[in-house]
């Protein structure tokens, strides 16, 4: 499989076609956070590191296997919900996303971002990428609530076995202090999916309300 990575951030997609035992043929990934990027290349030196993903010519990856991603979502998000833009800001990167599809016409595509978006940017995307998407949450399958939209032309069966981990399975026992959460929260244990609330009460609230709407809107249909 050729593969074209956009926001390739440490390379999960990668991670996650070796998981499900895809073979990986070629992986081009467009990335500028050099951290990141440094964490992708000790993993994966096989990986092709092109950058910036504005100055980008994807017609060179025509007929692509797969064209993945998820553009940043500050923009997006309810945690920002004073200032958000929606996609506007560092979130209008979609449209890069868009230019990448129709450039490459890659047989499948999956793009992802944050489910607290509004209706009128859902809409949007839903008409660029010709799709609606699918709500998961990432307490699925790993440790962690998190929830986020999938729009994908990859034929999904929505059948599975929801993985019932929390989050002392997943700790590491050997981590330095001085990557601590150093700021207020209160403590529900170490044997629970979500194990500490911040102290920033209002944000929690606002954030429950939104997922609870989610949940319910999940259910309805």
């Amino acid at each position: 499989m050729n593969v074209l990575s956009l926001f390739d951030g440490i390379s999960c997609g990668m991670v996650a076609l070796e998981r499900t035992g895809i073979p990986v043929e070629r992986y081009v990934a467009y990335e500028i956070d050099k951290y990141a990027i440094k964490v992708s290349k000790k993993n994966y030196p096989q990986i092709e590191h092109c950058g910036d993903v504005t100055t980008a010519d994807f017609t060179k990856y025509y007929g692509f296997d797969l064209l993945v991603g998820g553009s940043p979502c500050q923009s997006l998000s309810i945690v920002r919900s004073k200032a958000r833009q929606h996609l506007q800001g560092k979130s209008k990167l979609f449209f890069e996303f868009v230019r990448a599809l129709h450039e490459s016409k890659p047989r499948y595509f999956l793009f992802e971002n944050v489910a607290s978006m509004n209706e009128e940017s859902k809409n949007i995307i839903n008409k660029e990428l010709n799709c609606k998407p699918l709500l998961i949450d990432s307490a699925d399958f790993s440790a962690q609530n998190r929830l986020r939209l999938y729009w994908t032309n990859i034929p999904v069966n929505m059948c599975y076995k929801k993985n019932a981990d929390v989050l002392k399975d997943i700790l590491q026992s050997d981590v330095d202090e001085k990557y601590y959460y150093s700021k207020a929260f209160d403590f529900l244990g170490i044997d629970k999916k979500v194990c500490a609330l911040l102290k920033n009460i209002k944000v929690y609230i606002y954030i429950i309300s939104q997922i609870t709407i989610l949940r319910n809107s999940k259910f309805k249909k």
